[in-house]
């Protein structure tokens, strides 16, 4: 099924319209290689007021993919969209070297005194001279901090090619027409010395959408696992003019297609809440994000949510009736820990035990000589999900 793994609530809605400002190759694809930049893009230098690097060469990222460039030393890894992505290292070796590898670029299109969303999408790189598994990216407009991203945790080992990507979106007012946007890798504790406190971090598909006022006062937009589902619920303080909603879903955050609509209150002051199940949900990560459309039919959209769906299936339970043990089989996508939970007739939970499975199908034996003949069901539990109870029956 599905568990959240990113959730924003926010009280904005971004606009639909494309806008004049936006990141030339938001996507950061270039060529392969240490201490280059994606194009259109250069590196944040050692001079700037934001960077910590103490040297030049201690401030030039790398962009990289899968292949390299230096796959023995862990400068490599998948990108989030495109050919290429960006790595850089926040990290401090001996005494006087401190490293700080960012980019940055000037937009311009921006409308003075206006909200705007730096969208994009963040990972840990783990390198030989960087193993620290949590970190962020620090956001500047000009010299001034926008935020600093909630952090990332991998658990992926050293050189992989399957690190978890995460979006994450910053908010600020534009000053000026015309902005350099920053972005520089940040540990998000306070040692980055050596290879046991460096970080390395991933950066990906850039994007910025404006924010226009709201004809919705939007108090909630998230989603929940239901058995085979996923529900999606959202609630309004106010609306104006408001004539329905769209339920869009992706499979990479990027492109969205429409799942269904609901019909808006058109006027309203109270709080309103709303329901839409997806019965049909992706397999692995999926997003969703709702679009909101007034009667003269301007449209806006909502942050994005994103949940995860694990499919476990049940193969067989033998023998049915059962004696002292009974054997399931089950097919899942992932090692992981299960608890599995044995209800008698009426609902009392009577056993539960801890196994450990593996990746594609595995077979569990489960003691049940100590039950009373009769009717059980059995529940089993992943770190994302309840599944549904099966029926069996003890001689």
């Amino acid at each position: 099924m599905r568990i959240s793994v990113l959730i924003f609530l926010f009280l904005h809605i971004v606009s639909f319209n494309a806008e004049a400002q936006s990141f030339i190759n938001g996507d950061l694809n270039g060529a392969i290689a240490t201490s280059s930049n994606p194009t259109s893009w250069i590196n944040v230098p050692n001079t700037d007021v934001n960077c910590q690097a103490s040297a030049a060469f201690a401030s030039t990222p790398e962009v990289i993919n899968t292949t390299g460039p230096d796959v023995a030393n862990g400068v490599n890894g998948n990108p989030f969209s495109g050919g290429t992505l960006l790595s850089g290292l926040h990290l401090k070796v001996g005494i006087f070297t401190t490293y700080q590898e960012g980019i940055m670029q000037t937009v311009t299109g921006f409308t003075i005194g206006t909200d705007y969303d730096i969208n994009l999408h963040q990972t840990v790189i783990k390198a030989s001279n960087a193993l620290d598994n949590t970190g962020s990216w620090s956001v500047y407009f000009d010299n001034t901090l926008i935020g600093v991203t909630a952090s990332t945790t991998s658990t992926m080992p050293f050189n992989s090619n399957s690190h978890p990507w995460e979006l994450r979106t910053l908010t600020f007012t534009a000053t000026a027409t015309s902005h350099v946007i920053k972005f520089l890798p940040t540990d998000d504790d306070a040692n980055i010395t050596n290879s046991a406190g460096g970080i390395r971090m991933g950066l990906d598909n850039l994007s910025i959408t404006s924010i226009v006022p709201l004809h919705i006062d939007l108090l909630e937009f998230n989603t929940q696992n239901q058995n085979d589902a996923v529900r999606t619920f959202w609630s309004t303080a106010t609306e104006i003019n408001n004539d329905y909603f769209t339920i869009m879903r992706s499979k990479d955050g990027l492109s969205f297609e429409q799942i269904g609509t609901v019909n808006g209150a058109g006027n309203s002051n109270s709080v309103l809440n709303y329901v839409f199940y997806d019965a049909y949900p992706y397999n692995g990560i999926s997003y969703y994000q709702l679009k909101q459309t007034d009667f003269n039919s301007i449209s806006s959209l909502s942050d994005i949510v994103s949940v995860y769906r694990d499919d476990l299936s049940i193969i067989n339970i033998y023998p049915n009736p059962a004696g002292n043990l009974i054997q399931v089989v089950l097919g899942y996508e992932l090692n992981t820990v299960i608890t599995v939970n044995i209800y008698n007739s009426v609902g009392q939970k009577i056993l539960f035990s801890n196994y450990q499975i593996n990746k594609g199908i595995s077979t569990i034996n489960i003691d049940v000589s100590s039950l009373a003949g009769g009717v059980y069901s059995i529940k089993i539990i992943t770190p994302f999900e309840e599944y549904v109870q099966q029926e069996f029956i003890k001689k």
